[in-house]
């Protein structure tokens, strides 16, 4: 409905069809979308340090499908920035696994 943050929709060879972000207000956007993921590590490694148990072992591993679902969603703004394909979005699929196995994390001792 507007072109403040997509500008328009351009051809790329290998991928088709795709928005063209050369907008002001897609860079504000993009510094949104890093400022509130980089805030809510520092909250969640805040929180780490003060849990013991079991506690501590849920955040450890919320932190952990954090880093795997915004590190691979974030590879679409390379995509919308140079035309590099977003190769992170293959493992975004690990994100609910570890955020189900984080919350409902057995007590289970696992040996590597």
């Amino acid at each position: 409905f507007t072109s403040l943050i997509i500008k328009d929709v351009r051809y790329l060879e290998n991928f088709g069809f795709y928005e063209d972000v050369k907008t002001p207000f897609f860079y504000i956007y993009l510094l949104y979308f890093f400022f509130f993921s980089v805030y809510a590590f520092y909250l969640l490694i805040k929180a780490h340090g003060q849990s013991d148990g079991i506690r501590k072992k849920q955040i450890f591993y919320i932190i952990l499908a954090g880093i795997v679902g915004i590190g691979g969603g974030a590879t679409n703004f390379v995509m919308d920035l140079t035309g590099i394909y977003p190769f992170g979005q293959f493992v975004v699929f690990i994100y609910p696994i570890l955020i189900t196995y984080g919350i409902f994390l057995p007590e289970v001792k696992i040996k590597f």
